[in-house]
């Protein structure tokens, strides 16, 4: 068969290379089939590619059968076929039945014949059926398809399949049948050390395929700490980080240690995400000293039981910070700026100059004592200078100083902590500096720019943190006339815009999803603005509302704008009345699809509630006679 390896590599596929030279070496029909088994991932199709170039290479005649979606025995027989004449499969063969009956009339075989009866007119030395797992027959049936091969035709077959599939109530029926095709199981091990340097190779970008081929012995060492043998997640994690490497700034492709770090990093959480060991939520909520902070007590976390399988290398690690990690392997977006800007703040890439005070504080055990000292003082100036107005800016101050000053760093007690802060954001507010709060209905923020802040789970951080978003609200109410007014523009010229400002579209647009801003709007107002639109533009605008108060949000974040869309809908109402009989019943109808139904839905569900109430207040009373 062959050298399949590199020089000096161990082969952990070296039996089934033995025993296969053998089997195909026999110089009489051997009536049994060779099967290579192992899971999805596990190197079977890389290892079938190798065997087939060898095949063709020493010159050995060879038929390759894939049998995916197979769903019967003329399929199979088809499949069969098309491997013997790869032709057939030509979508312009596919398309003429005439001319395949003809191509194998040609071929001297019979379409009514038995398809044993062609292959022992086709002279091959050895049969290969890959997917068998894949048909949509059980395998037991499959092998039903290949036993005439075997038993008759005398062929040399080579099965490959994943055993693990087979469900248990036809395990039994399956070794049976197995037991009469099947002389020789051979399990495929994942073959680490030329796979990876193959994915490698075949790489388009010549620097990134320089580099890793530079770091092939990390690339392995992280695939056996993986310790799931799925070479598939491995070359898919491999492309992945191909495309970080390309969107990442080339001046930081030099920095050699920190591309280590980030590269086993990168493939550990690309790999334990592939497989479902790590999900989106827990990526998200990665925190730098998590490992430190973990409750020995409390079950492990999914985080802690896979940072447990790489030795030297930090999960919790924030270089790759969590949104840039969600956004990479949940959507597949690798943002140029957003890498430059997760891996510009780290300690790995950047130089204390380059980094934010805060950063340098909030990772002040990675960084030196000098850098450290001159960023709290940094810090500290700049707290008194009320530099920082960005909220998940500011939360971070609040937090590091209570941080410094329980650990002694600073020469404040936490009371006075807590009153600075609150200072800072009268201060701020009277400026006219401080942004209003967008609550998108979710919790309070928890962290900024990938990290978490320092302390939030202490009471004196919540004091602090609620003092702010309650101020910024008054902010963000002082300022509504004036953006209702402007919400009202948006109605005319920008429907989309308009939609995504009152709707939750998991963008930044969504400012009044949970804020009744529409009780500053004249309902009279909004319904001449309204009648000024054309025909279509007045129902989307109208579905824009039914979609903001879907849902019950008439009766919960939104009671406040009931009275006033209730006003709005017989406003409309009022004008059909007085209109011609088209346009009445248009008004009428679209009035009634949209807010009205959204009225209607809170009414029916306000009345079935008090009839519930009162199913229950009767039950009582029996209960009570």
């Amino acid at each position: 068969m062959g050298r399949w390896r590199r020089e000096g590599a161990l082969d952990p596929n070296s039996h089934i290379r033995d025993n296969l030279k053998f089997y195909l070496e026999l110089p009489e029909p051997p009536y049994h089939a060779i099967m290579l088994e192992g899971p999805w991932g596990g190197g079977k199709t890389y290892l079938v590619k190798r065997l087939l170039a060898q095949l063709k290479k020493s010159g050995t005649r060879h038929v390759y059968v894939s049998l995916y979606g197979v769903g019967s025995k003329a399929e199979f027989d088809r499949a069969v076929l098309a491997g013997v004449h790869p032709f057939i499969e030509h979508k312009a063969v596919k398309a003429s039945l005439q001319l395949i009956s003809g191509l194998l009339t040609m071929a001297r075989f019979s379409t009514s014949a038995k398809l044993e009866e062609y292959l022992e007119k086709f002279d091959a030395d050895v049969f290969i059926f890959d997917d068998l797992e894949r048909c949509e027959v059980p395998l037991t049936t499959v092998l039903g398809y290949v036993n005439p091969f075997v038993e008759h035709a005398g062929c040399k077959v080579v099965l490959i399949a994943n055993e693990s599939e087979i469900a248990q109530d036809d395990k039994d029926e399956y070794r049976r049948r197995k037991e009469k095709v099947v002389g020789r199981t051979l399990s495929i091990s994942p073959d680490l050390e030329n796979a990876i340097p193959a994915f490698i190779g075949r790489m388009k970008d010549r620097g990134t395929r320089r580099y890793l081929q530079q770091n092939v012995p990390l690339i392995e060492q992280v695939a056996r700490q993986a310790n799931h043998g799925n070479l598939r997640v491995i070359q898919q994690s491999l492309w992945d980080f191909a495309r970080f490497h390309q969107a990442m700034p080339s001046s930081l492709q030099s920095k050699s240690h920190g591309m280590a770090h980030v590269l086993g990093t990168f493939l550990a959480l690309s790999m334990e995400f592939k497989v479902g060991s790590l999900g989106l939520t827990t990526l998200s909520d990665r925190s730098q000293y998590g490992r430190f902070l973990v409750d020995k007590k409390a079950p492990p976390t999914p985080l802690a039981v896979a940072a447990d399988k790489y030795p030297g290398i930090d999960l919790y690690d924030q270089t790759l910070d969590n949104d840039l990690v969600a956004d990479m392997f949940s959507k597949g977006r690798f943002d140029p700026a957003a890498i430059a800007r997760s891996l510009g703040v780290s300690s790995w890439f950047a130089t204390p100059g380059q980094v934010p005070s805060w950063r340098i504080v909030w990772d002040k055990h990675i960084w030196d004592d000098k850098s450290v000292r001159a960023a709290i003082e940094d810090v500290e100036a700049k707290f008194v200078a009320r530099h920082y107005v960005e909220q998940g800016e500011i939360l971070h101050v609040f937090g590091l100083r209570l941080t410094l000053a329980q650990e002694r760093l600073l020469a404040i007690d936490v009371p006075t902590i807590v009153a600075e802060a609150k200072t800072y954001v009268d201060d701020l507010k009277k400026s006219k500096k401080l942004e209003p709060y967008l609550n998108d209905g979710g919790d309070f923020p928890r962290a900024h720019d990938g990290l978490g802040f320092s302390g939030r789970e202490k009471p004196e951080f919540r004091e602090m943190l609620s003092y702010l978003v309650d101020r910024q609200g008054e902010v963000l109410e002082g300022g509504y006339p004036e953006q209702a007014a402007h919400l009202m523009v948006e109605m005319v010229e920008d429907r989309n815009l308009f939609w995504r400002r009152i709707n939750y579209s998991n963008t930044k647009d969504g400012r009044f999803t949970h804020q009744p801003i529409f009780t500053y709007v004249d309902a009279k107002h909004f319904v001449e603005t309204l009648l000024k639109q054309s025909n279509s533009a007045q129902f989307e605008i109208l579905k824009a509302m039914l979609s903001r108060y879907d849902g019950g949000k008439l009766a919960r974040e939104l009671a406040a704008e009931r009275a006033w869309i209730m006003e709005v809908r017989d406003l409309l109402i009022a004008e059909a009345g007085n209109a011609d009989v088209l346009r009445k019943n248009r008004l009428t109808d679209i009035t009634n699809w949209t807010i009205g139904k959204a009225i209607r839905d809170v009414e029916e569900a306000e009345e079935q509630q008090r009839a519930e109430q009162g199913r229950a207040a009767l039950r009582g009373d029996v209960e009570r006679a």
